[in-house]
């Protein structure tokens, strides 16, 4: 076999190329993992839509997990607005954390038991206590 000028300059080239697709494999194996497994969750959950709704509940259950919730955390753990928790925090209500740098954060017990605070009894609650206090 006669080698022409450029073809020596061609096999380099080809042989370059091999070897940068040889250090890819790595990658190149990750992905297809990476694609196997999401055709799993697909199969399972039959739609992109109900896996997406699957990972948001996921992430829901993990938020609530929390020890600490920054402002707007806490706000959206207690479903109240900001200037309503602020309020409370003005008012010493809330006990809150600052640490340096940074804004308020809330202990997740903390704003459990603030909510708590708030309890409405029930009508058999009330019932129970004009009884009791209607025996006195």
């Amino acid at each position: 076999m006669k080698l022409e000028p450029g073809d020596l300059l061609k096999l380099a080239d080809k042989l370059n190329a091999t070897n940068e697709l040889l250090e890819k494999q790595g990658d190149i194996e990750v992905l297809l993992k990476k694609f196997s497994d999401m055709e799993d969750y697909l199969k399972r959950f039959t739609s992109l839509a109900e896996l997406t709704k699957y990972f948001k509940e996921i992430e829901e259950k993990a938020f609530f997990c929390k020890t600490f919730f920054p402002t707007n955390e806490a706000t959206k753990y207690l479903k109240i607005s900001k200037w309503t928790l602020l309020e409370a925090v003005k008012r010493y209500e809330i006990p809150y954390y600052t640490p340096p740098g940074k804004s308020y954060y809330f202990a997740k017990d903390d704003l459990d038991k603030w909510v708590m605070k708030f309890k409405v009894p029930s009508i058999t609650q009330t019932e129970t206590r004009e009884i009791i206090r209607k025996q006195r």
